[in-house]
């Protein structure tokens, strides 16, 4: 059934998957990589809708756009720069607006939903 032209459905996507895939990460411990499957652009391309894994390791984040989470699976913790930390794990939604610098810690494989706007 032919979906309208207003609506994407995720299952239906084609994705091809990039490794270690340009994000506002950059590893600082571990050895740490990324599985990219973007299932969706915007015509624009400013938005942007997938899935995202990443093995364990220590990333340093810098996000200049917004970006909504759904863990999948996995557990890490985020330490914003100045704040405590928070853990995350399967089932934990969550968003996270353009500034937020942090280290993002990956304990056990994560793999999350995304959605990002990008600026």
């Amino acid at each position: 059934m032919a979906l309208p032209h207003h609506i994407f459905l995720h299952r239906n996507a084609r994705a091809e998957v990039a490794l270690d895939a340009p994000w506002p990460g950059t590893p600082i411990s571990g050895d740490p990589h990324t599985v990219t499957l973007n299932g969706y652009e915007s015509e624009d391309g400013k938005r942007l809708m997938g899935i995202w894994e990443s093995s364990p390791g220590v990333w340093r984040v810098d996000y200049k756009d917004w970006e909504y989470c759904h863990f999948l699976e996995g557990r890490c913790i985020l330490t914003p720069e100045g704040g405590k930390p928070i853990e995350l794990k399967a089932g934990d939604v969550f968003v996270i607006e353009p500034g937020f610098k942090a280290t993002w810690e990956v304990i056990e494989r994560v793999r999350k939903y995304y959605v990002f706007v990008l600026a």
